[in-house]
């Protein structure tokens, strides 16, 4: 990959996960809320929502900071596989979110 691809494909993912990781600060602060019907603490799905929404704009915010010093590092396939870890909360959530539907009719107690 040539630096210059690496830069502007880093350059994208930084405006795209900065704003992502600020809006996700949002979500972040209630959701504990899912935690208020009783039993919920104990289904699975509930906590991995719960951990994929807590951690989506820390992981945004590693993202980029990690991948702009392995880009300057000229490690380039790291810093871009870095630049794409928020995606794992995010299909992490949604994996979760599917399971709450399909297994439990979206309640979040289980």
């Amino acid at each position: 990959m040539q630096k210059t691809t690496a830069r502007n494909r880093l350059i994208v993912t930084t405006l795209l996960f900065a704003i992502g990781g600020v809006l996700g600060v949002f979500p972040a602060l209630f959701s504990p809320m899912m935690f208020d019907a009783p039993g919920s603490t104990q289904n699975p799905f509930t906590v991995a929502l719960f951990l994929s929404v807590l951690s989506f704009p820390v992981v945004c915010l590693l993202s980029i900071v990690v991948s702009w010093v392995l880009y300057a590092l000229d490690r380039l396939r790291a810093a871009w596989l870095f630049a794409l870890s928020p995606l794992v909360p995010i299909v992490l959530g949604a994996l979760a979110l599917t399971g709450l539907q399909l297994l439990h009719g979206g309640s979040f107690s289980g």
